[in-house]
């Protein structure tokens, strides 16, 4: 629907957060021959799904800054992948989609889907009436669990979350391309949503909680602060800090552990809040980068090149978590 306006409290805070599009799925790991939208609509592909509204590729550039950084500058323009935003009539469409596609094959390459995003119209935020009837930005509030902040999202996809062993070194390809390339870690679980009173390692690795999807191995709290950046920005400088939420790092001892914990936990409510789970990232470990040898025993970081469907930049991770795609329907000036 369209609209806006109105006075109120300051909604500027809301100009630098973004908010899950549960209708809207983003697919990477698309090679050429299917970065094309009549592919994509078949009923073989992601038309079987459901009704798709609006289809967006983005094909594979050889050219591109992401292509250059993600994969070397003398990559053969073969081994690039596209992706796709695909907006559906439904959510439960949407579901259906990254639930059957997300870590399966095609055309040779692997690919991973997620929902997209989408932000604030800029006369939502500004209290004023929307002019624009196909404005697809948002017009109401967004579920706390499904918004975060660009900083929130650097934390989360930037994560120098480790992916364990030592190891390392060897000649080769220059691998200064991956200093700038983060990994998934399928046995890592990232948590917001989080009150004070569960930001407790004690209480998150308690088989009521966390625990009781596996054996845990690792556990970082990060409590609500009012006084944090990230937090000014989010909720508005005046909010209280009951409001506020924090977040949490579960690293469990094998990846089926972490994939029950994020069907489970992802979406439902603890402590009157509500929670979003999702695998974390690691990086590649710097002696790795340079084909040295990593004398650090315990160094987290990765020795082995990771998938190509679970390695992304921080070019791919905005254009994917900062994307401007639209929320649906009427409304809405500036964007």
């Amino acid at each position: 629907g369209g609209g806006g306006g109105g006075g109120g409290a300051s909604r500027r805070h809301l100009a630098n957060v973004r908010v899950v599009q549960r209708n809207l799925v983003y697919v990477v790991g698309l090679t050429e021959k299917y970065c094309v939208e009549s592919a994509l609509r078949g009923n073989d592909l992601f038309g079987r799904f459901g009704r798709i509204t609006k289809c967006q590729t983005a094909p594979p550039r050889h050219v591109d800054y992401v292509a250059r950084n993600r994969y070397g500058a003398n990559t053969p323009a073969s081994e690039l992948t596209g992706g796709a935003y695909i907006t559906y009539a439904s959510d439960d469409a949407a579901r259906r989609c990254v639930a059957a596609v997300d870590g399966t094959r095609l055309d040779g390459k692997s690919l991973r889907a997620c929902h997209g995003t989408t932000k604030y119209c800029n006369a939502f935020i500004r209290h004023e009436q929307c002019r624009n009837p196909e404005c697809a930005y948002l017009h109401t509030i967004g579920d706390d669990a499904d918004s975060f902040t660009k900083e929130e999202m650097l934390a989360r996809y930037g994560s120098k979350q480790g992916g364990g062993g030592g190891g390392g070194g060897g000649g080769g390809a220059s691998r200064r391309h991956l200093a700038n390339v983060r990994v998934v870690q399928r046995n890592l679980v990232y948590v917001v949503g989080l009150t004070e009173k569960y930001c407790v390692e004690s209480a998150l690795r308690g088989n009521d909680l966390f625990g009781r999807f596996g054996r845990i191995t690792k556990c970082q709290t990060a409590p609500p602060r009012h006084v944090d950046y990230v937090a000014r920005n989010r909720y508005g400088a005046n909010t209280p800090a009951s409001e506020l939420t924090g977040g949490a790092y579960i690293t469990y001892a094998s990846d089926d552990a972490a994939r029950r914990c994020v069907a489970a936990v992802d979406g439902t409510r603890l402590d009157g809040k509500s929670l979003r789970a999702c695998h974390g990232t690691t990086k590649y470990c710097n002696a790795f980068i340079r084909h040295e040898q990593c004398r650090n025993p315990e160094c987290a970081y990765l020795h082995t090149i990771g998938d190509d469907a679970d390695s992304f930049t921080k070019e791919e991770m905005l254009a994917r978590y900062g994307s401007k795609q639209g929320g649906g329907g009427g409304g809405g000036g500036g964007g």
